[in-house]
């Protein structure tokens, strides 16, 4: 059991396994795949329709493996159902809760940005932000499954007190009963890397408040101990459940254990272990109705399920050709592995038949996507003299117009939907055109725009859902130093205040 995500090969050593000891894929060896998104009671249900309609006779019982998340449904459902299971193995399962979820939950703060779920969720935020104002809610709209990966026991501190965590009542409350089924559990863990065991918070600024996120404080440190990097051992497994611990991170964790399952199992041919390499490069998901095609610099790379990972590049180094596979408006994510304020989101009509070549640093393409923007926009306001501003400033290739009027606009009409794109197409436009080496990161750029920060911080005693959206995006622009971002964030600061 795993969660399809269509890129990620950490399964094919455990097919292979069973392969090679003669069980043959939809005969007598099944792969479900599962929605991460969903609540862990619609998992649940959803997996109990699965195996209902596998066909099996009376009395006949499956044996059960999953990873991660997907274990943790094997596991709850076998103990609903446990006449019907053999044998149930979690794989680096989340039994009791993982750290890091709070800040997904609390903050949109992707914290494993290399793993393959977190690029899911970065690919989520990216594809569905502007029908929200906030990340926060639209990681609580579309993964409200995370609210059920949230620990069980306590993890949060503040002022090296330790404060009570959100409650996660449907996992805990399952975990009363979970040993009922020891005698058909194994619970396997990773072990061998730092894992967030607390995170240690300060008091939310009051922009926070009026956004709604972190309820119990802002992540400022963290105290780590052993586990696979994302679930901690003591998480993993039970006390008397017999758990096995192997030396792995979390995406490794099936891999390094296929052996281990296929003797548990009963099935005695074992195979040589397989060294799969952690992914860290350029992410690229093209959504219908086109087909993708990507070259970094050396081979063209057809899309697999609308995903193209490109390992050791940035997306800055790669070209996108797009063909129309039928008439439509594409959807088009690209983003780096490690850097959670890489990724861009573009979308645009293509016909069938048609393609369309994307360089994601040539300045054309920027300004292209800066014009679509504001056309959606000079839809609802056709007449707003700042949105005609910023249209001529576009069409000219004026960077300087075209940011001034963009900031009349956004406080004018207190727009920040749209707009919050926005800004990452004039960081591309801004870093591109000042390519001078003598503009760099300027001290005085980065110190007037820390001082904007705090000026907005000490002034701004009552602030508007609108203003509190500007602070926390000028934040997140000066979490990763370039010019454009420096720049942008003391405007954005100028703009609330003035």
């Amino acid at each position: 059991m795993y969660n399809g995500t269509s890129f990620a090969k950490n399964y094919d050593s455990m097919f292979s396994g069973f392969e090679s000891n003669g069980l043959v894929l939809n005969q007598n060896y099944f792969v479900y795949n599962y929605d991460w998104r969903k609540p862990l009671a619609n998992q649940i249900a959803d997996f109990n329709l699965y195996v209902n309609n596998l066909g099996l006779i009376s009395g006949e019982k499956v044996d059960i493996v999953g990873h991660s998340f997907g274990g943790l449904i094997g596991r709850i459902w076998t103990q609903e159902n446990p006449d019907k299971v053999n044998k149930i193995i979690t794989l680096a399962s989340p039994n009791f809760g993982a750290v890091n979820v709070y800040e997904m939950w609390n903050g949109a703060k992707i914290s494993n940005p290399t793993d393959h779920s977190s690029i899911a969720l970065n690919i989520l935020l990216a594809l569905q932000r502007g029908r929200y104002q906030t990340a926060v809610e639209t990681i609580r709209n579309f993964a409200p499954s995370l609210n059920d990966l949230l620990p069980t026991f306590d993890y949060l501190k503040k002022n090296e007190v330790i404060i009570s965590p959100p409650q996660n009542n449907y996992l805990n409350n399952k975990n009363l009963t979970v040993s009922s089924i020891y005698d058909k559990f194994l619970a396997v863990t990773g072990l061998g890397f730092e894992t967030k065991e607390w995170i240690n918070l300060t008091d939310r600024t009051i922009f926070d408040s009026v956004l709604g996120q972190w309820s119990q404080g802002r992540p400022i440190s963290y105290v780590e101990t052993d586990g696979d990097g994302t679930v901690l051992k003591k998480s993993a497994s039970f006390m008397d459940d017999g758990g096995v611990n192997v030396v792995a991170n979390h995406g490794e964790v099936p891999n390094k254990s296929v052996n281990l399952v296929l003797a548990q199992l009963g099935l005695g041919k074992t195979i040589t272990e397989i060294t799969l390499p952690s992914f860290n490069g350029a992410v690229f998901y093209i959504g219908s109705p086109a087909s993708m095609l990507v070259n970094c610099g050396d081979n063209d790379l057809t899309d697999t399920d609308g995903f193209i990972l490109v390992a050791n590049k940035n997306i800055s180094d790669c070209v996108v050709k797009l063909t129309g596979v039928s008439n439509g408006i594409y959807h088009l994510v690209m983003g780096n592995s490690a850097d959670d304020e890489s990724w861009k989101y573009t979308e645009g009509n293509i016909s069938i038949g048609e393609t369309k070549n994307i360089s994601v640093n040539l300045i054309d393409y920027w300004y292209e996507q800066m014009l679509r923007e504001t056309n959606i926009l000079l839809t609802e306001f056709p007449i707003n003299i700042n949105l005609k501003n910023m249209k001529k400033a576009i069409i000219a290739k004026n960077r300087l117009n075209l940011i001034d009027s963009y900031m009349l606009f956004r406080k004018q009409k207190l727009e920040t939907i749209i707009t919050w794109q926005m800004i990452n197409y004039l960081e591309m436009i801004i870093n591109i055109e000042v390519s001078n080496p003598n503009y760099g990161i300027s001290n005085s750029q980065k110190t007037l725009a820390l001082v904007s920060k705090s000026f907005v911080n000490k002034k701004v005693l009552n602030p508007t859902v609108w203003q509190s959206l500007n602070y926390i995006q000028g934040e997140e622009l000066l979490s990763t130093p370039n010019y454009g971002r420096y720049l942008l964030a003391d405007k954005i600061f100028d703009m609330m205040w003035h």
